[in-house]
């Protein structure tokens, strides 16, 4: 496993970490005319999020939690964006990615994104399984 790809967390003020964490996402939205100053400043806060949150469990309880979020319509994302946030840790860097997609609207070029490749392998089965789980039973997996 590549330096980079140690799923290592720092020692942060659990509040600290949130406010840092939603500033830096805040800090890509005056760019957002730009896609290479937005997608440079867009790496810089997923490698916030990889230095300090660590890798959600693949649990029934992170599903849980991960469905619960994304039921919540992206017009009510600033509504969740409270400090302790009211999603847990395992998905919140999830719910920051969705702030930053659909409620600011922060065009990136994955392909240039240095960090891209450790949150997608951090995340995306989880978000696949809740897919997964929409398309098959055509309901969240809280609704079961």
């Amino acid at each position: 496993m590549k330096q980079d790809e140690k799923d290592t967390v720092t020692t942060v003020d659990a509040n600290e970490r949130y406010r840092r964490a939603e500033e830096l996402l805040r800090n890509c939205e005056p760019v957002k005319h730009d896609i290479e100053e937005s997608t440079k400043r867009f790496d810089v806060f997923l490698e916030y999020i990889h230095a300090n949150f660590a890798p959600p469990k693949n649990d029934h309880a992170t599903m849980l939690a991960l469905s619960d979020m994304l039921n919540i319509p992206w017009q009510n994302l600033h509504e969740q964006q409270v400090i302790p946030p009211l999603v847990s840790d395992d998905v919140y860097p999830v719910m920051l990615l969705r702030v930053a997609l659909c409620v600011y609207c922060i065009p990136v070029h994955t392909q240039n994104l240095k960090q891209f490749h450790i949150f997608y392998k951090r995340y995306a089965s989880l978000m696949h399984d809740e897919i997964e789980h929409r398309q098959t039973y055509g309901s969240l997996i809280r609704q079961k």
